[in-house]
């Protein structure tokens, strides 16, 4: 049996096809549709847990200039501990546009993702197969990942952050491609300040999407777009040791995890599907990269580049690892940590599939990576829609009863204090959570009879021995307290 044939396109190198044909366009199209009318439905959801505290934040702050020039303000949303302005600025325009309207937030997210779908699909058809990028890009969207951050309006920023470091590309792409030093120059401007847009989204970026857009130049020998890249990298350094300083707040209780790093690395197959079924997806992904190198059709410098790009993506992810790696099989919150790292692999997966003249490697792990994905997605989706309603249900009993002192035992609790802020209509709080201090318990305690909480069947009772023991719990320090 004769070795399969590779191509050899390095991942700098663009393809000669720079437009996306119609019919890619319109399977996309179809994914799309499926993904948000069947998948994650978010026309239909509400708020959940950052986002009313969020909309709070810039109800009380709506000059949006401060957002990135007011260390102040900065630091009040962020608590010191990261630079995402673009986060504050995203609230800013639904508030603008939308006050209170939890759909529109959310069909700005539905707008954004497609955007940022269309985009990964131009960029990666550049580099790979039109095959291949759409598979890449239609499984992507399915990514327990990516659903994480689709489903979260508080980490609608990621994918903002990926839409600017795509535009990035593409206007480094054209940098490349310029045939005299001012057109250069003129594109490798503009990718740096959509690589300032997508750093100051999201950390995540700052690295990568640094590194990405260094190699598309420095590879190439446009020497001056290099520059232009470096100068932006260090253009932003300056900037975040003035917000915040070099790690922000809360960063060297991460190094705790140092030692135990292990664990995240060998639950990572599975936090990439979601399943047990990531380890076969990764495992035949290596053996096409492998029998790839193996035949020689993979220079040196191409897997010093997609060895580097993922380095740096798990380095930039680091300070939060430890909360997904204890939380990995629950599919929820912490699962946007890992975005952009498998936003990486799949698109390594399009690059090196894509580059054996033999069809079935690649339809092989096409068609395992859709079994297992969609499992995971389909599984994660539904996580999210029942998490979701157990928060709306204590919101909206909250906000039509403030005659009466609800107990809820929501894992974010702050998602309450945004509700009676941006609900309350002046009413007296009238709420407990399972980690209550003793002077909030003393606050709002004495003012009523009884407490009321929510039944496994969903219907909302008073319920007498919890009041009381509450305030036990209270004295003796007990936490949650409801236990």
């Amino acid at each position: 049996m004769k070795a399969p044939k590779f191509q050899n396109h390095a991942p700098t190198e663009p393809a000669r096809k720079t437009t996306v044909s119609a019919a890619a366009w319109a399977l996309l199209g179809l994914a799309l549709l499926v993904h948000i009318f069947l998948l994650c439905r978010l026309h239909q959801d509400w708020w959940f847990e950052d986002d009313t505290m969020h909309v709070f934040f810039v109800t009380q702050h709506d000059r949006p200039w401060t957002y990135f020039f007011d260390r102040e303000t900065m630091h009040a949303f962020s608590f010191g501990r990261t630079v995402t302005p673009m986060l504050t600025l995203t609230f800013w325009v639904d508030w603008v546009l939308a006050p209170l309207s939890p759909a529109f937030a959310y069909g700005h997210s539905l707008l954004v993702q497609m955007i940022a779908a269309a985009l990964l699909l131009a960029v990666l058809a550049r580099f790979t197969s039109e095959g291949a990028a759409l598979a890449a890009t239609v499984l992507w969207l399915f990514l327990p990942s990516s659903i994480s951050v689709f489903e979260f309006l508080a980490t609608r920023h990621y994918v903002e952050g990926l839409i600017f470091s795509l535009l990035a590309v593409l206007a480094a792409l054209r940098g490349v491609e310029a045939r005299d030093r001012w057109r250069e120059l003129g594109w490798a401007a503009l990718a740096a300040l959509a690589y300032l847009a997508a750093a100051c989204a999201k950390e995540v970026f700052v690295a990568s999407a640094l590194w990405l857009l260094f190699w598309l130049f420095a590879a190439a020998r446009r020497f001056a777009g290099a520059a232009v890249m470096a100068a932006a990298g260090a253009a932003y350094f300056g900037y975040r040791l003035w917000a915040v300083g070099l790690m922000g707040q809360g960063f060297d209780s991460s190094w705790g995890f140092a030692d135990r790093y292990h664990l995240f690395l060998e639950r990572f197959p599975y936090m990439l599907t979601g399943n047990n079924g990531g380890y076969a997806v990764l495992a035949l992904a290596a053996a096409i990269v492998i029998l790839a190198a193996v035949n020689g059709r993979v220079r040196w410098a191409h897997a010093a580049f997609w060895l580097t790009s993922l380095l740096i993506a798990l380095a930039s992810v680091f300070p939060v690892t430890e909360h997904l790696t204890y939380g990995f099989r629950k599919l929820g919150t912490w699962y946007r940590v890992i975005f952009v790292v498998n936003t990486l692999l799949a698109a390594l997966a399009a690059w090196a599939a894509a580059r054996t003249s033999w069809r079935w490697p690649g339809w092989a792990l096409a068609a395992l990576a859709a079994a297992s994905i969609g499992v995971g997605g389909w599984r994660a989706a539904g996580n999210w829609d029942a998490s979701k309603a157990l928060y709306r249900a204590d919101a909206e009993f909250y906000i039509a009863n403030p005659d009466k002192l609800l107990y809820t035992v929501l894992p974010a609790p702050w998602f309450m204090l945004g509700v009676h802020r941006l609900y309350g209509d002046g009413n007296p709080w009238h709420y407990l959570h399972w980690r209550a201090t003793e002077g909030e318990v003393d606050n709002r305690y004495r003012q009523w009879e009884v407490v009321w909480r929510r039944g496994e069947d969903g219907v909302y009772r008073p319920d007498p021995e919890l009041y009381d023991r509450i305030r036990r719990n209270v004295e003796a320090g007990v936490v949650p307290l409801h236990k």
